[in-house]
């Protein structure tokens, strides 16, 4: 081969490496310009759900989602244009803007009923699909890869999850999702966030959450709660004709926050958040964490609200141990500020009157400082 016909297939060969390179970094290509970024409606009216991230916000106004905030992980979901072979990298953003539908992926952008916002990975349902993106070094995206995301892509089928009929999603450096009552995550697992008894870290699958005898029972799960390294649950669950929701967390503990009466490390199957003795009838806790798994992970307050962003104060944590405070309340210095987010309204009152059960006050949604 002469020298200038190998200097030609040197040339065709980097052209094709890039355009691979391209195609992996900056996500399919039939994400159109037309919703890339810059391109938003947002009104701040009719929000029906919230969710902050550690630098990012997200909220499902009419069905349509919008993010806003740090973005350099794709978190923001709002997929830069290519022009040639230049990727211009997703970018901070300080206003709303829609996240980009991906029609080849199933993700519409049009009828979002829950958004879940973490470290640096966002994940929605729409029409009972989870889908995911931004950040995936831990495999949080869950699509089978550990290639961060720009756009929405759906969580891949494994271990018994089928992507469809989904009832409640959160996220951390873990994602988790209920279905049929039954409880998967996948992401993170170094901890034992899985809950399936491993500490394997990278988890870039769906995996079923374990049953353990003589306690959590993988069915009847109603909500979950996902902070950067734990995860805490509610399941339904009969004593003496009453039904009420049992509240369960793993993962990483070692503070007292799983609420089991110990300082236990790495928890890689569900235990049960210890009964307080002379505790009357129902479970707080329970009504607690779901509370805030669907208004801090997966918002679904309802109502023609608005929805306000604020620095604030943290206060001292009260009454309850665990991740569903922590949600809620920083662990921090009374003195410590953060951005937080508040929906106002009858969705307002109804979570004040969760909070106060709790011993607390304001309800606000909190970003992660884990």
């Amino acid at each position: 081969m002469s020298s200038k016909n190998g200097f030609r297939l040197l040339s065709v060969l980097l052209i094709v490496a890039a355009s691979v390179l391209t195609m992996n970094i900056a996500g399919p290509s039939f994400v159109s310009p037309a919703n890339a970024s810059g391109v938003s409606d947002w009104k701040n009216s009719d929000v029906t759900a919230v969710a902050v991230g550690r630098e990012h916000t997200c909220a499902i106004e009419t069905g349509v989602l919008y993010c806003w905030g740090a973005g350099t992980n794709g978190q923001l979901g709002y997929a830069p244009t290519r022009v040639g072979f230049t990727i211009p990298p997703p970018t901070d953003q300080s206003k709303a803007i829609k996240v980009a539908s991906a029609p080849g992926l199933g993700f519409n952008n049009t009828t979002v009923t829950a958004i879940a916002a973490a470290e640096r990975t966002t994940c929605a349902l729409e029409g009972g699909v989870v889908f995911c993106w931004g950040a995936n070094n831990t495999g949080a995206v869950g699509d089978g890869t550990l290639v961060s995301k720009t756009v929405p892509h759906k969580v891949v089928n494994n271990d018994g999850f089928m992507n469809n009929g989904v009832t409640a999603i959160g996220v951390g450096l873990t994602s988790c999702a209920v279905r049929g009552g039954e409880l998967f995550c996948w992401g993170s697992g170094r901890f034992g966030q899985i809950g399936n008894g491993t500490t394997t870290d990278d988890n870039p699958r769906p995996r079923r959450v374990a049953s353990v005898a003589g306690g959590f029972q993988n069915s009847s799960v109603s909500a979950v709660t996902v902070t950067s390294n734990d995860v805490c649950a509610t399941r339904l669950e009969t004593v003496g004709g009453v039904t009420n929701p049992v509240m369960y967390c793993w993962g990483r503990g070692g503070s007292g926050n799983h609420g089991t009466g110990d300082m236990q490390l790495n928890v890689t199957r569900p235990r049960k958040v210890t009964p307080v003795a002379g505790a009357a009838g129902g479970t707080p806790a329970g009504a607690l964490v779901t509370a805030l798994s669907r208004n801090r992970s997966s918002s679904t307050g309802t109502g023609n609200t608005n929805v306000e962003c604020r620095s604030m104060a943290h206060r001292p944590a009260q009454s309850l141990n665990g991740p569903a405070e922590r949600s809620a309340i920083s662990r921090t210095s009374p003195t410590r500020r953060s951005r937080g987010c508040r929906a106002p309204d009858a969705f307002n009152r109804v979570l004040r009157q969760l909070l106060q059960l709790a011993g607390m006050s304001d309800p606000v949604v909190n970003r992660q400082d884990r």
